[in-house]
C-alpha cells in the first residue's frame, strides 16, 4: 500500500508558507496609501482602511528629511509632523516626492529639522 506519512510535512509547510503569504499581502494592501496636495492642504487616503486625514500646512510642527541605509543603497524620506498627525513620503513608494520635497522647502523653510 502507499504510505501517506511522509505528506503530513509537505501539508504543513504549504499551510505555513500560505498563511505568511496571505499575512504580507494585507500588511501590502492596509498599507498603501494615496497622498495629495491641495494649495495649503494634505489630504492622505487609505483605501483599504477606508480611512481619510487631512493635514493643513498651517498645523505643520515640524518636517524634516530622513536618510535609511537600506544595504544596497541609501534613500530619502520626508517626514512631515503635524498637531494632528503625521505621514511619511519616499521615493520607493511615490514618484512625486521630488514635487513634495520641493514644496515642504518652499512653504514651509523654517520649519525643516536638520
Amino acid at each position: 500500500m502507499y504510505n501517506q506519512s511522509g505528506h503530513w510535512g509537505w501539508i504543513i509547510g504549504i499551510v505555513f508558507l500560505g498563511l505568511v503569504a496571505i499575512a504580507l499581502i494585507l500588511k501590502i494592501m492596509f498599507g498603501y496609501k494615496i497622498i495629495k496636495a491641495e494649495k495649503s492642504k494634505f489630504l492622505v487616503y487609505y483605501p483599504f482602511r477606508f480611512r481619510r486625514e487631512s493635514f493643513s500646512l498651517s498645523d505643520l510642527i515640524q518636517w524634516q528629511i530622513v536618510v535609511i541605509d537600506t544595504g544596497k543603497q541609501p534613500f530619502e524620506e520626508v517626514q512631515a509632523i503635524f498637531t494632528n498627525g503625521k505621514f511619511t513620503i519616499n521615493l520607493p513608494e511615490n514618484s512625486n516626492y521630488q514635487k513634495f520635497k520641493q514644496y515642504f522647502e518652499k512653504k514651509a523653510p523654517k520649519k525643516k529639522v536638520k
